[in-house]
This record gives structure tokens, sequence and C-alpha cells, in this order.
């Protein structure tokens, strides 16, 4: 059985974002859903399994760092990178903030996927960990 893509979700009110980058990006290692608005992406993760989610910092009704913070609430596996509207160190997430990661939005798609495959090497690397845990759990009660 072939291995099964990892997922990505895009979220963004932006029509250009939601419908020209999938296009731009159809030849990467990933399944990419888009959505435009925090309902969208919320009906989507429902129905989907969802590695990582981009969100821009506004997401119609309601601020992306809210949507990401739901998502991380709801979904903790699921990798969270928020597009910020310029290169500012001072808007990256912090650690304890909903955002795991930070991109500007004006990137270029070929930053957007170097991001994206940072972000799934982070999902990784928590699945490991979260294998191993769970395995030093059952080792401790035999």
């Amino acid at each position: 059985m072939p291995a099964k893509k990892p997922t990505v979700l895009l979220v963004d009110v932006d029509e250009t974002i939601v419908y020209e980058l999938p296009r731009a990006l159809r030849r990467q290692p990933f399944r990419l859903y888009a959505g435009r608005s925090a309902d969208e992406a919320v009906s989507i993760l429902a129905t989907s399994h969802v590695d990582v989610i981009v969100a821009d910092e506004s997401v119609g009704d309601v601020s992306g760092s809210k949507l990401l913070a739901w998502v991380g609430a709801n979904y903790p596996e699921t990798v969270r990178v928020e597009l910020i509207s310029r290169d500012d160190p001072a808007e990256s997430p912090s650690q304890d903030g909903p955002a795991q990661l930070a991109l500007p939005k004006t990137c270029s798609a070929a930053r957007l996927v170097q991001m994206i495959r940072k972000a799934l090497d982070l999902r990784a690397r928590l699945r490991q960990q979260a294998s191993r845990d769970g395995f030093a759990e059952t080792a401790a009660l035999a």
C-alpha cells in the first residue's frame, strides 16, 4: 500500500490565495485543502485528517489567531502556521501562542513550500515523540 500523503489546510479570505496557490502547489508531495473562512476550515477539519494548517491573520469573522487557538485545543496534533502581514520578528509566534510557526503573507510560493515542509517535519517529530512516550508508558506498566 502506498504511503499516505500528508495533508495541509490553507485558510485565507483572499480568493487569489485560496484558488491560485493550490494550482501552483499541485506537484508537491502533500494534499492541499483550501478554505476561505474559519467555518470552512472547521468543516474540513471535522471530515478530513489535517497535518498542517496555514491561516491568514484574518479568516472572515474570526481572527486567524483565534482559529489557530481553536485548532490547537481541538486538534493538538495539527501543526499551526500563521501568515503575518509583514516580515517582522515581533510578529513571530510565541511559544505559548496559537501558532507554532509564522510566515509573511507576501512570501513566494517557494518559501511557502519550504515552511510547509518544515511544518510537516515538525509534525513527524511530534508523532515520533508521542509514539516513544506511549511506548515508555506501556513498558512501565509491564
